[in-house]
């Protein structure tokens, strides 16, 4: 498996996760699993999502398929892929959010964590902006094929100025930073079920 970054504009970044397995594999796996409804995390997680029924989230799969597929992308190496990347491409714009912290100190104080999400029919997420722990947000999409009717768009404020569509074919996702020009909104219009795979770039708290 491995992962590619490309800029789409200031802070949102397309991804294209080669996957060792088809389609047809990793949505049966998909299938099999014992989801979670959103609306029934006692942990806070998914929040942005709560209390939508529609929305199921899944944090250790049962399936071979998707344990590998969660190892390769939950790794430190994509979580060091990913910083590299935006340091790199837009470090000013990076550093400027987050009182000038360098690449170091972004890999140092932040986590990497991720989940599956299945969206089922009616699934909508109105427009918002990510919780403030939040640096950046990572979603790749299980769709057979780009489907506008099972989107993520995003919007450079909350007037939804300059919509922007992403693909969501299989394998094909979006990284965007936690900013107020990353309005986004998602949802599920058609009659079959999406599922995702949602990282999140946060903050190390103490507690």
């Amino acid at each position: 498996m491995n992962l590619t970054i490309s800029t789409i504009r200031t802070g949102i970044y397309s991804l294209t996760l080669s996957l060792d397995y088809d389609y047809k594999t990793v949505v049966d796996a998909l299938k099999t699993e014992d989801w979670q409804a959103h609306a029934d995390r006692k942990d806070g997680a998914g929040l942005a999502g709560n209390p939508y029924a529609e929305r199921a989230g899944l944090l250790n799969p049962k399936s071979q398929v998707l344990k590998d597929i969660m190892e390769f992308v939950n790794s430190d190496a994509v979580k060091e892929q990913i910083v590299n990347f935006v340091y790199e491409a837009q470090g000013d714009y990076i550093s400027s959010l987050w009182e000038g912290w360098s690449k170091e100190q972004m890999l140092q104080y932040t986590f990497w964590g991720c989940m599956f999400n299945r969206d089922q029919p009616g699934f909508y997420i109105p427009l918002h902006v990510d919780t403030r722990l939040q640096v950046a947000t990572a979603m790749v999409y299980f769709v057979e094929k780009d489907d506008p009717q099972q989107s993520t768009v995003y919007y450079t404020s909350n007037k939804f100025d300059e919509p922007l569509r992403i693909s969501n074919k299989f394998g094909n996702g979006v990284l965007h930073i936690n900013d107020h020009t990353a309005w986004h909104e998602g949802y599920n219009k058609s009659n079959v079920t999406r599922y995702s795979l949602i990282c999140g770039l946060l903050l190390k708290v103490k507690e």
